[in-house]
């Protein structure tokens, strides 16, 4: 069993979805500012899955393309990419998607967020990292679905670290 204090408002959104996605009622406790819920270990993957949805579609941000506004939830996202004048959203869906932003708009617009820059040309979601290889010349090698390899520069390698584990936990 874990237990796990959310604010009110936040918890009372993830209380309607345990309801209706899953079914499941859990034992809570109203605190001052707090809701603390009491799960179960057989619930805990729900939970935290809904969880998750919850703060994703909380987080989600505006992207101008060349022809549209995009919703974009931090979910979807790879990495960011720079390639000449244009930069490109690298999605999970695999589709490049090319934008109206550089990549310092982008840092600014994402740094509450769980992304950093590990390049002079790439900002990636540290939550699509799936491993980290160190390479020669001090430099390391970010592991992202599909295949997908990306080098964090020496530049920028303390950066990343303190971003792995301020916004990651790592």
């Amino acid at each position: 069993m874990i237990k796990l204090a959310l604010n009110t408002e936040r918890a009372e959104k993830l209380i309607e979805l345990l309801k209706s996605d899953a079914n499941i009622e859990l034992e809570t406790l109203v605190l001052k500012d707090d809701i603390l819920f009491q799960v179960p270990s057989q619930h805990e993957a729900t939970f935290f899955r809904l969880l998750n949805e919850l703060i994703d579609k909380e987080s989600e941000f505006w992207l101008e393309t060349n022809d549209e506004k995009r919703k974009v939830y931090p979910s979807e996202c790879l990495y960011f990419e720079a390639l000449g004048h244009d930069v490109i959203l690298i999605n999970s869906f695999f589709k490049d998607v090319y934008l109206r932003h550089t990549l310092l708009d982008l840092e600014e617009m994402l740094s509450n967020l769980r992304f950093t820059r590990i390049s002079k040309s790439v900002i990636v979601n540290l939550d699509k990292i799936e491993y980290i290889k160190p390479l020669l010349n001090s430099k390391l090698e970010l592991s992202l679905p599909g295949g997908i390899k990306l080098e964090v520069n020496r530049s920028y390698l303390k950066s990343f670290r303190l971003a792995l584990k301020e916004k990651a936990g790592v």
